[in-house]
């Protein structure tokens, strides 16, 4: 988790965003544990699933940037 932290600090220094973590073994979480045990750090952008397992903040930006245009194409390394 704190790689993609890191990840996501990176990519709020350029957009801001509201960020909701969701502990996979938290109680009342079991549907998301059953389905991504194997695959966390998961990232959701307005419901929809971007990225699984091992990501980084271009992967973010991409996908913020295919979501909602005219975002500015600052790429920060991975």
């Amino acid at each position: 988790m704190k790689i993609a932290k890191a990840e996501l600090a990176k990519v709020k220094a350029l957009h801001d965003f509201e960020l909701q973590v969701i502990n996979i073994h938290d109680r009342g979480q079991e549907m998301w544990k059953r389905r991504y045990v194997y695959w966390i750090p998961v990232l959701h952008l307005d419901g929809e699933e971007i990225a699984k397992g091992r990501w980084g903040a271009s992967t973010v930006l991409t996908a913020l940037r295919e979501r909602y245009s005219g975002l500015d194409s600052g790429s920060p390394s991975e």
